[in-house]
C-alpha cells in the first residue's frame, strides 16, 4: 500500500495543479471558456482538461454556461465569502473606507499582497457615475499600483527582488521598469508615507494608496484612493495622499498598531 501512495502521490498533485490552474483561467473570465480554449490556453489535453472539468463540476466550482462555455461556479462564491469574511482587517476597514470614499468623492480600496499580485477585498464606489471599473478579488500588479508599492515599499528586500525578477511589465507609458527607479521609488514611499499610481497601471486611472500595519509592526494590507485623471488631478495628489494615508493609520491603530513599531507613515502619521 505505501508502494502505490508514493506512486499516485505525484501524479495526483500534478492533476490538481493542472485543476486549480483551469479553475483560475475560468474564473479569471467573465465571458467563460470553452473545452477547447481551456485546452489551449492550459496546453492541457482535451481528455484530461474534460475531465479535470467535470470534477469542478460535481464539486460546484465551475458551472456549464451557454453557447458551451464553463464559468465559475457557486462554490467559488462560498468559499470567497468564507476567506473575505475570516479577515478582521476587512471587517474594521470599512466604516473608515465609507469616509474616505465620502470625503473624496473617489473608489476606495483595501488590498493585499500575494506574491506579485495585489488582491482587491473590498471595494467603496465613487458616487460620481464615471469610475473605475474594478471588483473584490481582482488582481493588478504589484509595480505598477499604489497599492502594490504601498505595501512593497515596508516588505523585506527579498519581497523587492522577488517583484523585480518577475518583470517590471510597461502597463502604460507612464509604468516604472528600470529597477534602480523602482527601487527610488519605494524609498519615496517610505518617505512620504504614501504611493501614487500617476497613470501607471491603467490609462486614464491615477491612485494614491498607504499601508496597513498589523499589532506587530508588519505591513499586512494597503488602502487607496482611485479615479480618472481628470478628478484625481495632479494638484490633488498631496491632499488625497494624506487623507488615504490617516485612514491607513487608524486602521493600523484598530489593529493593534503603535507608532513606534517598525512601520512607519513618513511626515503624515498620525
Amino acid at each position: 500500500m505505501t508502494g502505490e501512495t508514493t506512486k499516485s502521490s505525484p501524479t495526483m498533485a500534478k492533476n490538481l495543479i493542472k485543476g486549480l490552474h483551469i479553475l483560475n483561467m475560468i474564473a479569471e473570465r467573465e465571458e467563460g471558456l470553452t473545452l477547447s480554449e481551456v485546452s489551449r490556453l492550459s496546453e492541457v489535453p482535451k481528455p484530461t482538461a474534460h475531465r479535470l472539468i467535470n470534477v469542478l463540476l460535481e464539486y460546484g466550482m465551475v458551472r456549464s454556461g451557454p453557447e458551451g462555455k464553463y464559468l465559475a461556479g457557486p462554490q467559488c462564491l462560498v468559499l470567497g465569502n468564507l476567506f473575505l469574511n475570516g479577515l478582521e482587517l476587512r471587517q474594521e476597514a470599512q466604516d473608515l473606507m465609507r469616509k474616505l470614499a465620502r470625503d473624496t468623492l473617489e473608489t476606495c480600496h483595501l488590498g493585499i499582497k500575494e506574491g506579485t499580485q495585489i488582491v482587491y477585498i473590498e471595494k467603496v464606489e465613487s458616487p460620481h457615475a464615471v469610475r473605475m471599473y474594478s471588483r473584490v478579488g481582482a488582481t493588478n500588479p504589484v509595480h505598477s499600483t499604489a497599492l502594490g508599492r504601498a505595501i512593497l515599499a515596508y516588505c523585506g528586500e527579498d519581497d523587492v527582488e522577488a517583484v523585480i525578477s518577475s518583470g517590471l511589465e510597461r502597463r502604460t507609458p507612464n509604468t516604472i521598469t528600470e529597477p534602480e527607479h523602482f527601487r527610488a521609488n519605494l524609498a519615496e514611499v517610505k518617505r512620504r508615507g504614501f504611493a501614487v499610481d500617476d497613470i501607471e497601471n491603467e490609462e486614464g486611472i491615477r491612485c494614491v494608496a498607504a499601508p496597513v500595519f498589523d499589532h506587530k509592526g508588519d505591513v499586512i494590507a494597503g488602502i487607496s484612493i482611485s479615479g480618472p485623471e481628470q478628478r484625481v488631478t495632479a494638484e490633488r495628489l498631496n491632499e488625497l495622499g494624506t487623507k488615504v494615508a490617516g485612514s491607513a493609520f487608524a486602521l493600523s491603530e484598530r489593529l493593534g498598531y503603535e507608532a513606534d513599531g517598525k512601520g512607519g507613515y513618513g511626515s503624515v502619521s498620525g
